[in-house]
This record gives C-alpha cells, structure tokens and sequence, in this order.
C-alpha cells in the first residue's frame, strides 16, 4: 500500500518537556503511559459517538411513531402538545449535535497526539500514525467517511422533527381556521 493512501500528520508540538525528565528511562515510561491514555480516551470517544449514533435516531423514530399515534392533531392541547415535544426534540438533538462537534474535534486531538507519540516511539505506521485515508466512493461516487455519515444521521433526525413539528403547526392552523368560521358563521 502506498503511503499517499495514508496519514501520518501530527502536530508539531512536543509530548514531553525533555529537560525536565531526568532520564530516558522515565521519559519512555511516561510515553507509554500518555500513549496509554491516549489510546483509552480515543475508545471511550469513539464508544461514545456509537451510542448517540444508535440511540438518537432511534429514540427519535419511536417519539415520532407515538406522537402520531397517541397526540391528536384535533384539539388544540394535543397540537400545543405535540408543537412543544417537537421544538423540545429539536432542542435535544442539536444538543446532542453539538456535543458530537466537539468530542470530533477532542477524537481529532486525541489522534494527532497518539501520531506524535508514535513518532517519538520510532513508530512507522500504527494505530495512530499512517491510518488509512477514507478511499472508498458510495453511489453517488462521494468519499465514504465519518463526517458524512454524522451529517447524514443528523440532518435525518432534524428533518424528522422538523415534519412532525409541521404536522401539529398544520394541526393547530386548521384548528384556529375552522374555530375562526365558527365564529363568524362561514
């Protein structure tokens, strides 16, 4: 494999403040154990991501699915109801949203370090350092990666929201319309 299909970018900002480690013993010691955590905080990230990447959709889908089962667009309660569980819905997965944009860019950091480190191991290519770039192309020949793929699941889940936000603002409009006609004996 080539390595122009691969990243080794690290940032160029030391580990380790090599004059105050007394010896080249302690100073791997210390790599081991930063590469260590690293590695620990990079899984717990990434588990992370998974988790809110299958709850969120899917808590969002069964919401949805209640919603329009058990909240009538009929009455004016169940659309103020449903309008408030929608905005509330949206408020949360924006929520989750941003909470996502920046465990990306902690992930990201905690990448670069564990590159930096590897380099100053001697490493080559690892787990970190000459990671596989994202090649593979879907069917509408875009690169296959993980911002793609968040942007997809999460726009979904906004779209979701925002048409069941639409059917109970729709909902109460045909509530006040035909409350107005009465009124007025149309």
């Amino acid at each position: 494999m080539d390595k122009r299909e691969r990243d080794y970018k690290a940032t160029d900002l030391p580990t380790l403040d090599i004059e105050k480690i007394a010896s080249k013993e302690n100073e791997l010691d210390l790599l081991k154990v930063l590469y260590g955590e690293t590695n620990s905080n990079y899984r717990n990230l990434a588990d992370i991501r998974f988790r809110l990447l299958g709850f969120l959709p899917a808590v969002s889908v069964i919401a949805w699915i209640e919603m329009y089962k058990n909240i009538s667009v009929r009455n004016l309660s169940g659309t103020i109801l449903g309008i408030a569980i929608a905005i509330l819905g949206i408020r949360i997965s924006y929520g989750i949203w941003i909470y996502n944009k920046r465990n990306d860019e902690l992930y990201d950091d905690l990448v670069s370090r564990g590159r930096k480190i590897e380099e100053e191991f001697g490493v080559n290519t690892a787990l970190f350092k000459g990671r596989l770039k994202a090649n593979t192309k879907d069917l509408m020949k875009k690169i296959i990666n993980h911002g793609r793929a968040l942007k997809i699941i999460y726009s979904s889940v906004f779209i979701g929201w925002g048409m069941i936000l639409l059917w109970y603002v729709i909902g109460a409009l045909k509530f006040f319309c035909i409350s107005i006609c009465i009124r007025c004996h149309c």
